[in-house]
């Protein structure tokens, strides 16, 4: 790890901003409502108008220290590099951190995506499982199973030790097969053999 720290801190996440446009879209039709009836639905425009500032405040950022995660509702959260353990994902997507007492709190804007990035703003505090994945996939070969048309991803050695079970496989099937055909042709012959001795009996001389 760099000890002049990098030059890409601090470094921001925000929640998609592109929120903002289903925002706008649903405060456009909240006014359809409020003028349809002003005093049943007036407080319609608020809902779009909160998500709003939800999706401008809410972020994390990192900084030479650590991490910051501020929310709307919430108090923000801060973890020192020292306290960090590791980002863990929700079934959601969402990413927590977590420190090393276990305990958790979401980043805002943080996702799975984001890994690559981050590993490489935060000099490798965060890891990056995502490109040595991506590097081993490369690396493959991709083996395409004929019987049940699966594909599987194999190394190089994997992919011999295969192709060598493979071909010991074939020459097993196709030395049965020579040996099912020797004997069909045995038996073919001795069928024959034993049809032609029938008909070379002794043949009828009585006179009439």
């Amino acid at each position: 790890m760099s000890s002049t720290g990098s030059p890409t801190l601090p470094h921001t996440v925000r929640v998609d901003q592109a929120h903002l446009i289903a925002a706008a879209l649903m405060f456009a039709l909240s006014l359809i409502g409020v003028a349809y009836s002003p005093k049943v639905f007036f407080w319609l425009p608020l809902l779009p108008l909160v998500f709003i500032i939800w999706t401008l405040r809410c972020r994390t950022t990192f900084t030479e220290q650590g991490m910051t995660a501020r929310y709307l509702f919430h108090p923000t959260r801060s973890l020192a590099w020292e306290d960090f353990k590791a980002i863990r994902f929700t079934r959601g997507g969402k990413g927590l951190a977590i420190d090393h007492d276990d305990s958790t709190f979401p980043l805002p804007g943080v996702s799975f995506n984001s890994l690559v990035t981050l590993a490489d703003v935060t000099d490798g505090r965060i890891p990056d499982p995502v490109t040595p994945t991506l590097e081993t996939i490369d690396e493959s070969v991709r083996v395409v199973q004929r019987d049940s048309g699966d594909a599987v991803l194999m190394d190089e050695e994997e992919y011999a030790d295969y192709e060598s079970s493979r071909r010991a496989s074939y020459m097993a099937r196709e030395e049965l097969a020579r040996r099912q055909r020797e004997r069909d042709g045995q038996d073919a012959s001795d069928n024959g053999e034993s049809g032609s001795g029938a008909g070379d009996g002794p043949a009828d001389t009585r006179e009439s």
